[in-house]
């Protein structure tokens, strides 16, 4: 029972709360009353070396008179158009580079080391003039033996082809010989008159042609091989044979990439000899001196 009057005395006190605060007036228009306005804090002071704004400066950006710019505002950078160049192809002969990556420039073309340098195959044609002379003697010889000789203004030329070994070293073989158009025959001195008056020496065999400097012109040249004496005397086919031997030095200066021409001492000597029908040899010592221009690739 106590407890009956309790309950109901708790209930009693919450209705009067409930209809006291119903009985409040409510604000027109069923507004929320505002919130108590709280005061701003003061603007921080401007930093040292900063000028205030005047008060009719207006600040960029939106708002009233202040129109956004064309395009929208966007970042810095952002949807800007891409620099020159910029995504264009690339221009041919290049491929895809990576940023940062550069072709290397091409190589400097070097020069052919083969060029006025004394190096591989050979070849040497030469024509110049000398003098030739030949002593004849016989074996058995008469008693006394008279002094012969041959004697003439000669052409001299030469064609030699060879290869280089190794570089200013030439290994070849050629020919060359010495013609002479109007040959003189002495005779103790005494010129005599004969039907042939054309002499020619004629020289076949291996030479050897050597560069101190390759890449200079300063040679020296050797031959040795067989060697034949001929006349314009058509009563026979035999003609005197034997060994024939030259040695030369020489100078040439380059005209081209490979070829050069020169001037070139050249002496000449064959010991050949003929056997006659009466049991006689006869020999005969030539000596050829001349000087030769020279053209050579190599």
């Amino acid at each position: 029972m106590h407890d009956l009057k309790t309950f109901l005395a708790v209930l009693s006190a919450g209705v009067l709360f409930v209809g006291a605060a119903r009985a409040q007036p409510e604000p027109a228009g069923g507004e929320t009353p505002p919130a108590p306005a709280t005061e701003a804090p003061p603007p921080p002071p401007p930093p040292s070396g900063a000028t205030e704004p005047t008060p009719n400066a207006q600040l960029p950006g939106p708002g009233p008179g202040h129109p956004p710019p064309a395009g929208g505002y966007s970042q810095p950078g952002y949807g800007q158009p891409p620099p020159p160049g910029y995504g264009q192809p690339p221009p041919p002969g290049y491929g895809y580079q990576q940023p940062g990556y550069y072709e290397p420039p091409p190589p400097v073309p070097t020069e052919d080391p083969t060029i006025h340098y004394h190096d591989g195959f050979y070849l040497r044609i030469g024509l110049g003039v000398g003098y030739f002379t030949t002593s004849v003697t016989s074996d058995p010889a008469p008693t006394p033996e008279p002094d012969v000789k041959i004697k003439g203004t000669a052409l001299v030329g030469e064609f030699l082809l060879g290869g280089t070994p190794t570089p200013g070293l030439v290994i070849g073989g050629g020919s060359m010989g010495a013609s002479v158009p109007s040959a003189k025959l002495e005779r103790d001195g005494n010129q005599v008159d004969t039907s042939s008056n054309s002499v020619a020496l004629s020289m076949l065999g291996l030479f050897v042609d050597v560069y101190p400097d390759p890449s200079a012109g300063l040679h020296f040249q050797g031959l040795i091989g067989f060697a034949q004496l001929n006349d314009n005397d058509d009563s026979t086919s035999d003609n005197p044979t034997g060994v024939g031997l030259s040695l030369a030095v020489g100078n040439e200066w380059w005209v081209g990439e490979q070829w050069g021409i020169g001037i070139m001492g050249r002496l000449m000597y064959a010991n050949t000899k003929l056997d006659l029908d009466n049991g006689i040899t006869g020999k005969y010592s030539t000596l050829v001196p001349g000087i030769l221009f020279t053209a050579t690739l190599h």
